[in-house]
């Protein structure tokens, strides 16, 4: 789930017996709040734990997924649009990409905007591998926008002697409009739940905060957000996340 012009997006999900590809928007009115469902004629194929972030020029981004059977890398757009009466409304396009530069079908990868450098950033994510074993990554991907409006996935490569997060999925991600990225947590191979914070900034440099602080999240899936004033605020929430194996 992600904002998108005032709204928050609900793409995708499962409901204990099939994987769905509904849209919905969550709208704050007046002192209340309203789901409404979205009715659009194109969508991306049902899912769950794909990756989802805003990109600031009126659109939200979704890559990979998984469908049940397949892991996914393909890249969708959510549009928000306004008629002339003033009525808002959304349309989904499947992003063509040059299919030699992208990120490997996976799902929990990580992603947020990177304000600074106009990018949006993936990170990490697992898929199953073809001897049945799960692979987690740590790979850092920029998805980057041309000025004919195209788009191109690329690998950032760490500098030399540079750490970087180990391997995993589900970890909580944001940047602030300065650049800089805290990454949060995870999952790792082991299934282990991990409270590692991180720093990220371009050149993709990943600095350890802190392998735990003093007083910081308990281990679980969490929710991060940045406030525009680029002070942290972490809203915590322990979640359920129902397996995907």
């Amino acid at each position: 789930m992600t904002r998108l012009s005032g709204e928050l997006i609900l793409f995708g999900g499962y409901d204990g017996t099939n994987h769905l590809n509904d849209t919905w928007a969550l709208k704050f009115n007046q002192g209340s709040y309203s789901w409404r469902k979205l009715d659009l004629s194109v969508a991306p194929h049902p899912r769950i734990n794909s990756s989802m972030a805003f990109y600031p020029n009126g659109r939200m981004i979704l890559f990979g997924g998984y469908d049940g059977e397949n892991y996914l890398n393909d890249t969708w757009a959510l549009d928000s649009n306004f008629e002339k009466t003033g009525n808002q409304y959304y349309t989904w396009n499947s992003l063509s990409l040059p299919f030699e530069i992208l990120p490997e079908p996976i799902c929990g990868a990580s992603m947020a905007f990177n304000y600074a450098k106009g990018q949006m950033i993936l990170f990490g994510g697992t898929h199953k591998t073809i001897d049945g074993t799960f692979a987690y990554l740590n790979d850092t991907w920029a998805l980057s926008i041309n000025d004919d409006d195209s788009y191109k996935w690329s690998l950032l490569t760490p500098p030399e002697g540079s750490g970087s997060p180990s391997p995993r999925a589900f970890a909580s991600m944001n940047f602030d409009t300065s650049g800089q990225m805290i990454l949060f947590g995870g999952q790792d191979k082991d299934h282990h739940l991990l409270t590692e914070t991180w720093s990220f900034a371009p050149p993709p440099n990943f600095v350890l905060v802190s392998k735990k602080l003093e007083l910081d999240p308990s281990t679980s899936y969490r929710d991060m957000e940045f406030c525009a004033s680029s002070q942290l605020r972490i809203s915590i929430k322990k979640i359920r996340i129902r397996s995907f194996y």
